[in-house]
């Protein structure tokens, strides 16, 4: 099981309290996220864009410990693992590549879950 911080695992599990950037109309600005409401909060998707997982892996400081359990496969699971990581458009929680990389970084279901949910609150 991999030790977490209390801010990654905040920020895993849903709200930060840290201000975040906003582009808008080429504009940047800083401001607080909003507070998730109750529904959000319990919801993970199914699915998200997987530009948002590297991004919120990186937020969370385990961008790495992803990289290192890819490199770590066997080679034909490496392979695909690698090209999904780099190049893929989704992430499917129900995925074996996930059920693999969950399991190859020792993150929890819980842990994985807000990831999900994080990835899927980013605002751009």
């Amino acid at each position: 099981m991999v030790e977490l911080t209390r801010q990654q695992e905040a920020d895993l599990a849903g709200y930060t309290n840290q201000p975040m950037w906003l582009l808008s109309g080429g504009v940047v600005t800083e401001e607080m996220p909003p507070r998730p409401v109750a529904e959000e909060i319990g919801r993970v998707p199914d699915v998200v864009p997987l530009w948002r997982i590297r991004a919120v892996a990186k937020q969370a400081g385990i961008y790495d410990l992803v990289v290192n359990a890819i490199a770590g496969l066997p080679e034909a699971e490496r392979i695909v693992a690698e090209e999904v990581w780099a190049s893929g458009t989704v992430l499917d929680r129900r995925s074996a590549i996930l059920q693999g990389l969950a399991k190859g970084t020792g993150l929890t279901r819980k842990q994985v879950d807000g990831l999900f949910r994080k990835a899927a609150r980013l605002r751009v």
